[in-house]
């Protein structure tokens, strides 16, 4: 759920801004884009590595200790580098953070490599704090502590930015050990974000898992570069514990709105009635214009005082007309006051929501869609339409967020494949299998949109993988060792 002014507007536009960085479709999970992107690929055939798994990229349990990273996290983002804190350093270079990008696009040239590794060097206590953070066996932010320190998830990103540059470098210059270092840092940073989490954290560590899944890309497309079918075989699964995470939200919840709890419920005050009533006219402000305007809260805007009263006493008149749709005695209702009766309604029409969330979130990824239309077609329960959208539009908004964590699962699975077929081609006698079915030297990867197997087709040389969902096709072209 969507737990406060603060709250509501922070994920709609980080979600935004994750979506044109992902390039991630917004549409429901039963509608994918007309044209999936193509991804055209060279690999070479690998064999898998003796032992499986000499290169992981996940710390092994033995490397991880007890304690908490958020308060190593903390000291990385706020460590001195050159006079100035980590997160300064990119709020005064502008174009910092497009220069990485631009960087782990492609291999690096001579010059590249040396202004990269000088920026990396300069990061090198920084990246120690993260090292260290990264093998502890839990992170844990207040919820309170987190929604209000929004500048806090640009600098995991940024530093999941620098760490994923430091292994760009080292998977080019062959340094596969460092590498695997470097990477398993930033996987455990993925886990740390979204293990456990609320949706604002484990939103942010889906967008880096995207930086990090490209490295593990890069090393694949890499000439001669060992094989990792058997380290992300072991990757937890689901990688992404959707269940958990909306135990967490419902946590987060409770304790910045705990009017919301049902054992709370009567207890709302005259500011929460008014917080609840703003955040809801927001809601509807970014539901149909995607911003807010300039100007909202002046005299005539959309978010003036007079339009949040009249929203407010619209409320109190029909939370007693809603109450009895929700099995109370009109004896009791009239015995509430105003302030009990929005508060009980305010929990209500939550819980009632929440239950479809939870009920939802179990589906299957092709069934997403349509509840998700199923509940905007049919969320005005009561009288009070704004507190029922509100609600059922947090929902939807949740069930976009299970389908965007399903794409990720499959993003793993992909990359299991791409290995699969380099293992498979050095085993086999150098012709492609037709089917990866057919192939009985390692596990087929399942497809957590399908539930099935993953499979490609052959177009002539080329093997086309197509993942459940259809968004990208993979068309990978397959070169034995001896050619170059």
């Amino acid at each position: 759920m969507l737990i406060s002014n603060l709250r509501w507007v922070f994920i709609s536009t980080f979600l935004a801004t994750l979506t044109m960085a992902a390039g991630t479709s917004t549409q429901p999970a039963s509608a994918p884009t007309s044209q999936p992107e193509v991804r055209t690929l060279i690999i070479q055939s690998s064999p898998v590595p003796d032992p499986p798994l000499k290169y992981r990229l996940l710390p092994q349990a033995t490397d991880m200790q007890a304690g908490n990273a958020a308060e190593l996290y903390l000291m990385a983002f706020h460590f001195q580098v050159a006079g100035e804190k980590f997160n300064q350093r990119f709020a005064d270079d502008k174009d910092l953070s497009d220069q990485i990008d631009e960087w782990l696009e492609k291999p690096m040239s001579a010059e590249d490599r040396a202004t990269a590794q000088k920026l990396i060097d300069g990061f090198s206590q920084v990246l120690h704090f993260a090292h260290l953070a990264a093998r502890k066996e839990k992170c844990v932010f207040d919820p309170e502590f987190l929604a209000g320190q929004n500048s806090l998830v640009f600098c995991f990103l940024r530093l999941a930015k620098v760490i994923c540059l430091q292994a760009h470098l080292q998977i080019q210059l062959g340094d596969y050990e460092k590498a695997a270092t470097s990477l398993q840092t930033a996987y455990m940073i993925v886990r740390h974000l979204t293990d456990n989490q609320s949706f604002v954290p484990a939103l942010v560590g889906l967008n880096i898992a995207r930086y990090v899944n490209n490295q593990t890309e890069y090393w694949i497309v890499t000439p001669k570069s060992p094989n990792l079918y058997w380290a992300l075989s072991i990757f937890p699964h689901p990688f992404y514990d959707f269940g958990k995470m909306a135990d967490r939200e419902l946590e987060a919840t409770y304790k910045l709105l705990p009017f919301l709890k049902p054992s709370e419920s009567t207890k709302m005050t005259s500011n929460q009635l008014d917080e609840l009533v703003s955040t809801c006219l927001i809601g509807r402000l970014l539901a149909e214009k995607k911003m807010l305007p300039v100007g909202s809260d002046e005299p005539d805007g959309p978010l003036s005082r007079a339009k949040k009263n009249a929203l407010r006493e619209k409320w109190i008149i029909e939370a007693r007309l809603d109450l009895p749709e929700f099995g109370i005695p009109k004896s009791e209702i009239e015995k509430m006051s105003d302030l009990q009766a929005c508060g009980i309604l305010s929990s209500k029409t939550f819980e009632t929501t929440w239950q479809k969330h939870i009920a939802s979130a179990s589906l299957p990824y092709s069934e997403i869609g349509k509840i998700q239309n199923h509940l905007l077609d049919n969320s005005n329960i009561g009288r009070n339409r704004d507190l029922q959208a509100f609600w059922s539009d947090s929902v939807v908004a949740s069930l976009n967020y299970k389908s965007r964590f399903t794409l990720g699962e499959q993003r793993f699975a992909v990359l299991r494949s791409l290995e699969l077929l380099r293992a498979s081609r050095s085993a086999s006698t150098g012709s492609m299998p037709v089917m990866l079915d057919g192939d009985e030297i390692l596990p087929v990867p399942i497809d957590p949109i399908t539930g099935a197997r993953m499979q490609y087709k052959l177009e002539g040389s080329t093997a086309v993988l197509i993942p459940g969902g259809e968004r990208v096709i993979w068309k990978i072209d397959l070169k034995s060792n001896h050619q170059k």
